[in-house]
This record gives structure tokens, C-alpha cells and sequence, in this order.
């Protein structure tokens, strides 16, 4: 049951963009491109961990194409971590588009870039060089 429950709950956070409500968090510089970090409070579910879907949108693209990622982050506000718990990328802004092609295409066969899960819990603390886990962080948990 809880397997199911937290596929309903991906499914709903994944679910298409004009269901979103996305709320510009902040903005950043990153590799001579601005980065604006969305958040979709309405989506947070706090299920002993917190569960926030999260948008970047790049004002220009990678050598892949990536113009927005679409995230889904997971906060242990008590451990004062965090970590992204899935991924997606996408060749338009906002979340829209098609997952980007890879040079390495043609090679390996398509690569599959969309919805990667992963989890890479991080510490929050005053040197972490992600600027938006920071954030997010301290908007989620620190009242």
C-alpha cells in the first residue's frame, strides 16, 4: 500500500504542467546563464519527510538542449538534509518539451533522461555549494 501511495503521489507531482502552480522562489547566475527556482507549494506533502516538487527554468540552453528541469526534492528537516528523489529534463522552458537527445545517441541508442530516480541525500549547511537546497530548505523548515 505504501508503494502505491507514493506512486499516486510521484504521478500527481509529475502530472502535466498546467495542473502546477509553480511559485518563482528565487533566481541565480550559473555557467554565464540565469537560473529562476520555482516551487509548487500546493503539491508539498509532508509524509514524516517533506516532499516538494521543484522547477529550474535556464534562460539558455545546454549543449543538450536542457532548457527546465522539473524535480522532486525529499527534506528531512530534523537531519538537515535533502536530496532529489527524481528528475526530469526537458528541451522547453517550464518544464515542456521533449527529454534531450545526448551526441551519444546514435552510438548507445537513445538514452532515457526523463524522470531518473535517484537519491543523493545532502547536507544542509552554510557551505553547500547548491544555492537552491539552501533555500528550499530554509523555506520548508526553518519557520
Amino acid at each position: 500500500m505504501k508503494k502505491l501511495s507514493f506512486s499516486i503521489l510521484i504521478a500527481l507531482l509529475y502530472s502535466s504542467n498546467t495542473l502546477a502552480d509553480w511559485t518563482l522562489l528565487n533566481k541565480y547566475e550559473w555557467q554565464n546563464a540565469s537560473v529562476d527556482f520555482f516551487v509548487d507549494f500546493t503539491k508539498i506533502k509532508n509524509k514524516g519527510n517533506v516532499f516538494v516538487p521543484a522547477l529550474l527554468n535556464y534562460s539558455k540552453a545546454n549543449d543538450a538542449g536542457v532548457l527546465s528541469e522539473k524535480l522532486l526534492l525529499e527534506i528531512d528537516c530534523k537531519g538537515k538534509k535533502l536530496a532529489r528523489v527524481e528528475s526530469g529534463l526537458y528541451t522547453g522552458p517550464m518544464g515542456s518539451g521533449k527529454p534531450p537527445t545526448h551526441p551519444m545517441d546514435s552510438v548507445l541508442g537513445p538514452m532515457k533522461y526523463e524522470r531518473v530516480p535517484f537519491v543523493d541525500w545532502q547536507k544542509i549547511d552554510s557551505n553547500n555549494t547548491i544555492l537552491f537546497y539552501v533555500d528550499i530548505y530554509k523555506k520548508i523548515c526553518i519557520p
